[in-house]
């Protein structure tokens, strides 16, 4: 959901990346007027990343026209081992974008004759769920 936050504060690109402990590659992968969202396994905000990506945090800023970086613990590693696994697309959803999600996916299934994986995300810290997400 924290992508969704990001493009809803006006992103117009965003990089997602396992970059938690690299500021420098993930500042090269935004551009200087990017913004990086970051958080490590415990829930912090990695030393030298702009904001954590609570989606509520997120809903407040103003990322007109700026590239954003997302890492987090939970989501990230998620869409990596799909894109690893090959998936031929990736939709990353939440009650707030649900509908276009969902006419996106069937027509991504029909055009490719393909089934529909759904992999849900919404773990705070490895072991709480976290509501923001789920």
């Amino acid at each position: 959901m924290a992508c969704v936050g990001l493009f809803d504060a006006g992103s117009d690109r965003v990089f997602v990346g396992g970059f938690r402990s690299d500021v420098a590659k993930a500042r090269a992968a935004v551009g200087e007027n990017g913004v990086i969202c970051a958080e490590l396994d415990d829930g912090s905000t990695p030393l030298g990343f702009d904001h954590e990506p609570s989606p509520s945090l997120l809903s407040r800023l103003d990322l007109s026209g700026r590239s954003a970086m997302l890492a987090t613990a939970n989501g990230t590693p998620a869409i990596l081992a799909a894109v690893r696994k090959g998936a031929a697309s990736i939709l990353i959803g939440s009650l707030r974008n649900l509908d276009a999600v969902a006419r996106r996916a069937l027509a991504e299934a029909s055009l490719r004759n393909a089934d529909i994986t759904i992999i849900c995300s919404g773990q705070l810290r490895n072991s709480r769920i976290a509501i923001e997400d789920s």
